[in-house]
Formats: C-alpha cells, structure tokens, sequence
C-alpha cells in the first residue's frame, strides 16, 4: 500500500479545506475519508485542467477504472481504496454527474445546480457512510448540504453573471444545512460531524466570499465547530 504521508500531502496540494476537515474522523476510519475526498478533488479538478473534451472522457474513464479495482498501484488512491468500505456505486454516481455536466457546453442555473445537488448529495451520502456503514436518514439535510457545497464550489468556474446566483443559492442552502443539523439530537450530532465540517466551514466561506480573511481564521471556526458539536 502506498505510503499514507504522501497520500495526505496530495490532498493537501488539491483541497486544504477537505485535507483540515478529514483529520477530524476517527482515527479506523480516517484512512476511507481521506480516499473519498482524494476522489472527490481530484475528479472535481478534471474539467479545469484539460485542454479538449477527449481528455476529459479519458480521465473520467481512468477514474471508473480505479474504482473497479483496475490500475492498482498505478496511483496512491487504488490501493486505499483497495481495502476501503466506500460505496462503489456512489462513487460512479459522483464521477457521471461530474461528467455529465462535462459534457453540457451551455449549462443553464437549473442544469448546474442539478448536477450540484447530485454529486453533493452523493459526496455525502459516501461521507455518512464511512462514519455510520449505512445510509443517513436525514435525506432532506444530505440534499442542502451536498447541493450548497457543491454550488459554491463549481460557482468559481462559471461566468460573474452566473457566480452571484450561484453562490446566492449556495448560501441558502448552507444556512438551511446549518439549521437542519444543529436540530439533530447531540448524539446524532457528534456521530455525523467529522462529515459535515466541511459544510460549516463552506458556508462560512460563503459568508465572506468578498472578504480577505487568513487561514487562521477558518481554522479557528473549524475548531470551534468541532468542540461545539454545532455547524
């Protein structure tokens, strides 16, 4: 198996966010949390980084493959993923709505923030499960959450027009997540959270998308919301 060092420092070169909040989970179950959210950032990176659509058919076909197990030790995450309790199928799922999306040339708002609601969504139903190794049943709070994440994340690759509406609707969704989760009872709470730290601290970047604010201060919050319980 791939040394772990260096499979926490590609994380850390793709998303710092995903890469803080993973270091949360519990320590049997960190290693399956770091793979999910290695899949995520790099599958999410694919429609920024190539040069024509062919190639991003190629990737995202790649990315099939390791998921079915091809390719083993041709990169670090095969081989975590190798033994890991992920849900195949909701990784198939993220990755064909990724290209699904890909593949639209002209999306309308109503076409990203589908696409948004089903990668989120997705993303973290297959975060649920590595902490819970079963379905959440709080489908209503998956759906915000996921979609809101998600939104502001792929509102950076859209035109200004479309970013302020975007962003509008993650905003929403993210404070509807907050108010969901916090409702949860305090066991619940503290099962869930390592997934949904992520969430509180999207949405506190969301908040201050106009602002200069240092690393420090999101890690702050994230400390916060991790000895609160509370997004």
């Amino acid at each position: 198996m791939a040394d772990i060092a260096v499979f926490r420092d590609e994380l850390r070169s793709l998303d710092g966010d995903l890469f803080l909040c993973h270091l949360f989970t519990p320590e049997q179950m960190r290693t399956d949390m770091l793979t999910l959210y290695s899949i995520y950032a790099d599958s999410a990176r694919i429609a920024s980084i190539v040069s024509e659509p062919m190639l991003g058919a190629i990737r995202y076909q790649w990315w099939r493959e390791i998921i079915d197990g091809k390719h083993v030790d041709t990169a670090p995450v095969s081989g975590f993923l190798e033994t890991s309790s992920l849900s195949r199928n909701l990784l198939h799922d993220m990755i064909n709505a990724r290209e699904a999306l890909f593949d639209n040339e002209n999306p309308t708002l109503s076409d990203i923030e589908q696409a948004a609601k089903v990668i989120g969504e997705v993303f973290m139903k297959a975060a649920i499960n590595v902490l819970d190794g079963e379905d959440a049943q709080e489908d209503n709070l998956l759906n915000v959450a996921g979609s809101g994440f998600e939104l502001l994340r792929l509102s950076s690759t859209y035109p200004a027009d479309m970013q302020d509406n975007l962003i509008a609707s993650a905003q929403e969704k993210l404070q509807t997540a907050r108010a969901l989760f916090n409702a949860l009872p305090r066991k619940r709470r503290k099962a869930i959270l390592p997934a949904f730290l992520v969430i509180g601290l999207t949405r506190i970047h969301v908040q201050n998308i106009d602002k200069a604010k240092s690393l420090f201060f999101y890690q702050l919050h994230l400390l916060k919301m991790a000895f609160l319980g509370k997004l």
